[in-house]
């Protein structure tokens, strides 16, 4: 009997370090995700020269890629009130648009949503982590 409890004890054992494994395999693909969207953000702000330019190439990009965060109005409107500056936009991203002497400057930010299990109403099992990026358009003297 003794060596069952112990066959079955190893069994949880397992299948909890499995369940954590594949939690922080998910949690890096999804930050991968979010990286890959803020980098394919800055670069058509870059090609492009400017937002303004640029945002309908970003939202059918964003929207033909699987970059998704789930509560887009939540994350939005929290992100909207610690930074009034940034304007934060349907698909889940926010920028923060400012001049200065040498260009425009814009900061790009995707968010990492990150929910164990649908844990969201247990505190420290949901929350979401900003990715930021900056980039810098230098003014053209023609």
């Amino acid at each position: 009997m003794r060596d069952a409890f112990g066959g079955a004890f190893m069994i949880k054992l397992m299948l909890i370090f499995l369940v954590i494994y594949v939690c922080f395999i998910a949690v890096a693909l999804n930050y991968a995700k979010a990286f890959k969207a803020k980098n394919a953000i800055i670069d058509y702000i870059e090609r492009y020269e400017g937002f303004e330019n640029s945002k309908d190439i970003i939202d059918s990009h964003l929207s033909n890629v699987r970059y998704y965060v789930r509560s887009q109005s939540g994350v939005n409107a929290d992100y909207s009130k610690k930074n009034p500056n940034a304007s934060c936009y349907e698909l889940g991203y926010c920028i923060e648009a400012y001049d200065d002497a040498s260009g425009a400057n814009y900061i790009v930010t995707t968010f990492l949503e990150v929910n164990f299990f649908g844990f969201d109403s247990l505190a420290g099992l949901s929350f979401t982590v900003p990715i930021k990026g900056e980039v810098r358009i230098p003014i053209r003297n023609l």
